[in-house]
């Protein structure tokens, strides 16, 4: 398997696991480092490490049970077929 395939199985893993709420599944899947960036209302939150983020996105979709989901997909040029 290629490199590029393997970030991809763990991109399309780590999105299924945010859609199905699979919070330990999705805690696997980040560095312990991961740090993310909300600009928006009402002001700017910054997240560091992986037990913080997991947190902030478990009251995110608090009251979201299912509706708000990813959708993955790849495109690939021509010659990488």
């Amino acid at each position: 398997m290629t490199q590029k395939n393997e970030l991809e199985e763990k991109l399309i893993k780590f999105f299924d696991a945010e859609n199905n709420r699979d919070w330990n599944l999705y805690e696997t899947l980040l560095s312990q480092n991961v740090e993310w960036i909300s600009y928006g209302p009402p002001k700017r939150k910054v997240v560091i490490g992986k037990e913080d983020y997991v947190k902030t996105m478990i009251r995110a979709y608090r009251d979201d049970l299912k509706s708000s989901r990813f959708l993955t997909w790849f495109q690939t040029q021509k010659d990488e077929l």
